[in-house]
């Protein structure tokens, strides 16, 4: 028996909800594979773009958002 193996897409975010928003619907659009998740990580942002995020993709099951509670860089 052949496993289905699963690809996950890690979006790191800080600040730019344009530019994550664009993102996500690129690989909306383009992913012609069905067993995969989208996981968007907030690194804190103060223009609370993490929770808006939150709200804009909470009925997708393929799209899940972490928020940070403190900014620990992505560096």
């Amino acid at each position: 028996m052949s496993a289905t193996k699963k690809i996950s897409f890690i979006i790191l975010h800080y600040l730019a909800l344009k530019d994550t928003i664009e993102c996500v619907e690129s690989i909306l659009s383009n992913v012609n594979y069905n067993n995969y998740k989208i996981v968007i990580v907030d690194n804190n942002s103060p223009n609370n773009s993490g929770m808006e995020l939150k709200k804009i993709f909470s009925n997708n099951e393929k799209i899940e958002v972490i928020l940070g509670k403190e900014n620990l860089g992505f560096a």
